[in-house]
């Protein structure tokens, strides 16, 4: 009775903590996609601001951020 118990309890805190991984790589992955950058992003990027400087030119976030620690930058984002 006490080994069914036990092996019950983990097979479900194992369903538990999937759906848990599951629900948090579906909300970041969406926002990512969908959100938008916050206010102080570029405080936070460091622009390099003679990467870009052409008019009408898109720049790439990563070829101009001076910022080298890759969680700030994903926290900004």
């Amino acid at each position: 009775m006490l080994l069914f118990v036990s092996c019950r309890l983990v097979c479900l805190s194992a369903t538990f903590l999937a759906g848990i991984m599951t629900t948090m790589l579906l909300v970041d992955v969406s926002k990512l996609m969908v959100g938008r950058l916050r206010p102080i992003f570029l405080e936070v990027c460091e622009v390099n601001t003679t990467l870009c400087n052409a008019v009408g030119q898109q720049c790439d976030a990563d070829a101009v951020c001076m910022q080298t620690e890759l969680g700030m930058l994903r926290w900004a984002r």
